[in-house]
């Protein structure tokens, strides 16, 4: 299974030339930024921090493991690339140094540390310290900006090349990415670690429903389609194309990047709705799709034959609760914002279960609740009521399906853009106002927005949930 992996560069440091570079602190700046990233809605998922031996990567690690309760591990092999043949460096010698240091990956520039060789070192470190983590949730790994750029264009399968380094912002950023013993998954472009939720602005509603899309902009932020390369050619309307949620297809892509597809697998693409989904899976997978909706869009076959899958997609008419297949007949389950509507009953998942093969795939997109609801709880926050006691916390999906026996592995975790795909939404369907004379896209829009200027701290987000059936795992007849 593949585990969620969080690459956090340490932040400012105090910078002496009469101190080695492996024994600088944060500095008062560093500290508080580290400090301002505990706000991160996505720390609750992570189970394990590790960092490196360096000063500044364990005051960073401490900070993080003091917030979540959890004692860092450190390992050499996380460190920076080593170059104490120079020690320190004035700013613009140390900027034109590394530099080279990523055009001659190949070379010892000034008696530093081989790029290539440095990049062997982390990968591996990162690789074995995954395999043998035993918490199961995610990881967080505090390091450094050199041998984290290092990393991402290798797990990437990109050539060495400082494009891949982080902003020159004083470090203190982060990229994710899943990774499992067959492959790695980057699902990020680098972001800032202290800029979480809860500096988002707020939408004056006051003129509602006259939109100003200056005030959009301003406000909520947009998800760049650059940090998608699997969605590349793809246009800002057809990520989000008749799609009733949040998230789209950069939603999509994230979950299906956690299936291990193969052409010619067969995927049952469940509550699929217009069938969006449906046709970027078969058109970027090659699998067989089988796209079923109580309400199937009619034109879904037509518009699978001009976007060349005709052949790969069937469109089946039917409830999420009957459905007409035999069992142990798919490869894999997927389901986009879709699944709280249908699958919350305690004996769906045991019913849902007997459709997958032995060793088959489960992954849900949804939004969801960061912890169980109460009755405290903001009535902002009550979206699509009643629909929305449905939508629980990740921890609570993860249980739901553990509680079948029928499955060996379970993730399910908060995304780590679940607050932005709210946003993102918001932003596309004010700018773009398909249908704002109608209330009832008034009424929705609004109720997105006012939940939004209420949430300071990503309570109300996504997740994704990742199962595999084991082995032999039997029909429930």
């Amino acid at each position: 299974m593949p585990r969620t992996v969080y690459f956090i560069t340490h932040p400012n440091v105090q910078i002496s030339a009469e101190v080695p570079v492996v024994r600088w602190p944060l500095s008062t700046r560093g500290r508080e930024r580290m400090q301002a990233g505990l706000r991160q809605p996505w720390l609750q998922g992570v189970t394990a921090i590790y960092c490196s031996t360096e000063t500044k990567a364990m005051e960073g690690a401490g900070i993080l493991g003091g917030h979540l309760g959890i004692d860092p591990r450190s390992d050499f092999r996380l460190g920076e690339n080593d170059r104490t043949s120079t020690g320190y460096l004035p700013p613009a010698e140390f900027e034109s140094t590394a530099d080279e240091f990523f055009a001659r990956p190949d070379i010892s520039v000034r008696g530093w540390e081989r790029a290539v060789d440095a990049q062997s070192r982390v990968v591996l470190a990162v690789r074995e310290l995954v395999a043998a983590d035993p918490t199961g949730g995610a990881i967080a790994i505090v390091a450094h900006g050199a041998v984290g750029a290092l990393l991402r264009s290798q797990l990437a399968g990109h050539e060495i090349s400082r494009q891949w380094d982080q902003p020159a912002n004083g470090g203190g950023n982060y990229f994710w990415f899943t990774l499992s013993a067959e492959r790695a998954v980057v699902h990020s472009a680098w972001l800032p670690f202290d800029n979480p939720t809860s500096d988002r602005r707020h939408y004056d509603l006051a003129h509602w429903p006259l939109i100003d899309a200056a005030e959009a902009r301003r406000v909520f932020r947009e998800i760049p389609l650059e940090s998608y390369p699997g969605l590349r050619g793809y246009t800002r309307d057809q990520i989000h194309e008749r799609l009733a949620g949040q998230g789209g297809l950069f939603l999509a892509h994230d979950m299906a990047e956690l299936l291990s597809l193969a052409p010619g697998q067969r995927v049952l693409d469940l509550g699929c709705g217009a069938g969006t989904t449906s046709l970027f899976l078969a058109r970027r997978y090659r699998v067989q799709v089988t796209a079923v909706d109580e309400n199937i869009a009619d034109d879904l076959g037509a518009r699978a034959q001009a976007t060349g899958v005709g052949h790969l997609v069937t469109p089946v008419k039917a409830d999420c609760g009957q459905l007409p297949f035999p069992e142990r007949h798919f490869d894999a389950i997927f389901a986009l914002n879709s699944f709280f509507y249908f699958g919350a009953d305690a004996d769906y998942p045991t019913y849902l279960l007997r459709f997958l093969k032995p060793g088959g795939e489960l992954v849900v997109g949804s939004p969801c609740y960061r912890q169980e609801l109460e009755a405290s709880t903001p009535e902002e926050f009550l979206l699509e009521y009643p629909a929305c006691l449905q939508v629980h916390s990740p921890d609570w999906w993860a249980d739901h399906f553990r509680k079948t026996g029928q499955v060996k592995a379970v993730s399910s975790a908060l995304h780590p853009r679940g607050v932005e795909f709210w946003e993102d939404r918001v932003r596309y369907l004010l700018e773009t106002a398909p249908h704002p004379e109608m209330p009832w896209w008034q009424d929705m829009t609004k109720a997105m927005i006012r939940m939004l200027n209420r949430d300071h701290d990503g309570f109300v987000s996504h997740f994704m949930l990742h199962l595999r059936t084991t082995a032999g795992s039997e029909g429930a007849g």
